[in-house]
């Protein structure tokens, strides 16, 4: 095999044959029947040859190169061209493309449900279901929308997650609800339940609850709710009532009464739902 040393046509030339079957090769090579330069005949100075031919250096000879061979497929080798019969290129076969990873798959199962029922007392009492009209009626916010509104406590505030007053023989409000933002929306003729929770160092300390507007007139929206008398650790109030008038600025006010000294009272839990 001629290998020929001109750009391009080298690699073209010298490629190795592969595992496929071998070119046809082109009409041998003819001795030498002219001057240098010509056809078949040496090289001139500087591996050059005659217009039309090429210097095949390896054996010092001009000759006329023939079109490249067809490759075969896969590895085989191509068919060979013309004289000087050179096997055509391998065909290089292209790599393999990779795979994508595969997706992975949604979960099948659907999301849980949120609870609907409204959060129950520490004491472990279920609260009512729907949503609680009262913001911040376990205290978890601080005293965010509490406040005294009536009376003069030693003290007053967030303890322990309760929102607690210490008085002597007065009555104390605590209230909830300032009609900007922090208010109950009440509609007429609607039924309601009330639950909460309260405490008192002073088992003769009553607690009446005023249902309402939380700014002036302050109009009721229900009867007073009379009557609960809170023991030493929190005790669980509940009370059904239906509201007389459409309020969108409803407050809630608890009334702890007692004649005793250095009392402290607590509230805590406060849930208002609609029925």
């Amino acid at each position: 095999m001629l290998c020929v040393a001109a750009g391009g046509l080298a690699v073209a030339s010298c490629g190795h044959p592969g595992s496929g079957a071998t070119g046809t090769g082109g009409s041998s090579a003819t001795a030498c029947t002219g001057s240098p330069g010509e056809e078949f005949c040496a090289c001139l100075s500087g591996n050059t040859c005659n217009a039309g031919l090429q210097c095949a250096d390896d054996v010092n000879k001009c000759v006329t190169i023939g079109p490249l061979g067809t490759g075969g497929s896969g590895n085989a080798t191509g068919t060979g061209g013309t004289n000087p019969g050179t096997g055509g290129l391998l065909n290089t076969g292209g790599s393999s493309a990779t795979g994508g990873s595969s997706g992975t798959g949604g979960s099948s199962t659907g999301g849980s449900g949120g609870n609907g029922s409204a959060t129950g007392g520490s004491n472990g009492t279920g609260g009512q279901s729907g949503t609680n009209l009262v913001m911040n009626g376990d205290l978890s916010n601080g005293d965010t929308g509490w406040g005294v509104g009536q009376g003069s406590p030693t003290t007053k505030g967030v303890m322990n997650g309760q929102y607690c007053v210490t008085f002597s023989n007065m009555t104390i409000l605590v209230g909830w609800g300032n009609g900007s933002g922090t208010a109950a929306n009440l509609s007429s003729g609607s039924s309601y339940t009330l639950s909460y929770q309260a405490s008192s160092t002073d088992s003769n300390t009553t607690v009446e609850v005023h249902i309402g507007q939380a700014v002036s007139p302050y109009n009721p929206d229900a009867s007073n709710i009379t009557g609960d008398k809170p023991g030493n650790s929190l005790t669980t109030f509940t009370h059904t009532f239906t509201s007389t008038a459409n309020d969108t600025t409803a407050g809630l006010a608890f009334y702890f009464a007692s004649s005793g000294s250095n009392v402290t009272a607590c509230i805590d839990n406060v849930v208002l739902t609609k029925n």
